[in-house]
């Protein structure tokens, strides 16, 4: 979705929230949108009948909008915007706008600018750095005074390192260390491929700021090598049997935490000199020198070729992603660990499924504590500090993806450290996932598909 510069903002009154809708999809149609429909449709309908919320679904293509919410059990209103007056006019009917069109880098900031514009809460699930840069710069400030929220990343890139943190945060107090261990495996939809190549084709500027590790916000006193991007394999410090590489969060993860940091300030201290390493842990240096070469690839080079296997039909297009089948098989195990200030140890364990059915899950209860639980302070917000004090964590963990009976989101925490060998087991977990993951690819033509959904028939 492309639109126009909207207006400039002018200063108005805060309307009365009093919105006919809680909850507005844009992007309803896509890969990711459409399972963001699917979750909080089957949320919808396990409320009573009397009490069932409105909703709605937004995006350009009448006919797809018209042929998902047929497949809904609920009965979401829908909004054509192929323009900015339509855009304006769905952002004012909903209490809060869900943002599913990516990449956000090139489609995004009219949405933010007409939330901040009709005071509506906002959520997304972008992981560009830059972007987000260029919406705290240009809207955090007009949001805050409106108390508006505008919240970013609070999909599957950032919302786990979010919940992990701000969990060891309130059980430890301010944190010296933070240390995540990150592990999962899944595919790839369309959307996330367009937006890699966007963000590996971006300009100077952006290239820039992204590699800026306080870009966001949450500068220490001091800098330190810590602090920077992961650049080597190297044996872990705690665990050495565990070799880290850079994982695919490390980078967008790691600035979120720390504009958490920065935004709590007084509220809930993160601790003054927080430190920050999220890594993907292997058994074999070789198998992290390799994931290590793969975020080194020439940016240029790295964007030819997804190009060029998208044009020779070995990656989705947008709106396509991992079927149904495939997305059982898939999940994350994240390991964090952190030192207080105090001295003492924790760490909290995060399981799930599918990346992109806990970005859509996310999103979805993130999106109903706004319009439900709403209160504090607005701007431009990450997930632990715009959900602080809801039932945010809570509700992730209630109810599977669509109500389905498949893996549901779970939170442990512990005192102390795990040991060599639970990191140990966790990895070889994931290379397990991988092993069957790729048996059940090679019987497939293709792995991907367009979501249930936005089929013709379920």
């Amino acid at each position: 979705m492309d639109f126009d510069e909207l207006d400039e903002l002018d200063p108005v009154e805060v309307p009365d929230l009093g919105r006919d809708l809680a909850v507005i999809i844009l992007g309803a149609t896509g890969y990711t949108g459409s399972l963001m429909v699917e979750h909080l449709d089957a949320l919808v309908d396990l409320q009573p009948k009397a009490e069932q919320l409105k909703w709605g679904v937004a995006g350009r293509n009448l006919a797809k909008l018209k042929n998902v919410a047929s497949h809904c059990r609920s009965c979401p209103q829908i909004f054509h915007v192929s323009d900015d007056a339509q855009l304006d006019h769905m952002v004012s009917k909903g209490r809060v706008v869900i943002s599913a069109i990516g990449p956000y880098a090139l489609c995004g900031e009219a949405v933010v600018e007409a939330c901040v514009k009709n005071s509506t809460h906002y959520v997304d699930i972008t992981g560009e750095v830059p972007w987000m840069y260029q919406m705290v710069q240009k809207y955090h400030a007009r949001a805050e005074e409106l108390k508006t929220k505008i919240v970013l990343s609070a999909g599957n890139v950032c919302a786990p390192d979010e919940i992990l943190c701000y969990s060891l945060v309130r059980t430890l107090g301010p944190l010296k260390d933070y240390r995540e261990y990150f592990s999962q495996f899944g595919g790839i939809s369309g959307g996330t491929l367009q937006t890699n190549i966007t963000s590996l084709c971006s300009d100077e500027d952006g290239q820039i700021i992204a590699k800026d590790p306080f870009c966001l916000g949450g500068r220490g006193s001091k800098d330190r090598p810590e602090d920077l991007d992961c650049d080597q394999v190297e044996a872990d410090s705690l665990y050495p049997s565990v070799y880290l590489a850079p994982a695919y969060n490390s980078s967008t993860g790691s600035r979120v935490l720390r504009r958490s940091a920065e935004l709590f300030a007084a509220d809930l201290r993160y601790g003054q000199e927080l430190r920050v390493v999220i890594r993907e842990g292997h058994l074999q240096r070789a198998m992290a020198e390799q994931q290590l070469q793969s975020f080194s690839t020439p940016k240029k080079e790295a964007a030819d070729a997804l190009l060029q296997a998208r044009e020779r039909d070995q990656a989705p297009w947008p709106g396509f992603g991992p079927p149904k089948e495939l997305r059982k098989l898939y999940g994350a195990e994240i390991i964090a660990l952190a030192q207080a200030e105090s001295g003492h140890w924790a760490y909290a364990r995060w399981t799930s499924g599918c990346a992109y059915e806990v970005s859509a899950m996310c999103a979805v209860c993130g999106a109903l504590v706004l319009a439900e639980e709403a209160g504090g302070a607005g701007g431009v917000l990450t997930p632990a500090f715009a959900f602080h004090g809801t039932t945010w964590i809570d509700r992730l963990q209630e109810v599977p993806f669509a109500n389905r009976g498949g893996q549901k989101i779970a939170l442990e925490i512990h005192e102390g450290k795990p040991t060599e060998e639970i990191l140990r087991a966790q990895i070889s977990e994931r290379n397990r996932r991988v092993m069957i993951g790729q048996q059940k690819l090679l019987k497939l033509a293709k792995p991907w598909k367009t979501p249930a959904l936005c089929e013709s028939s379920i």
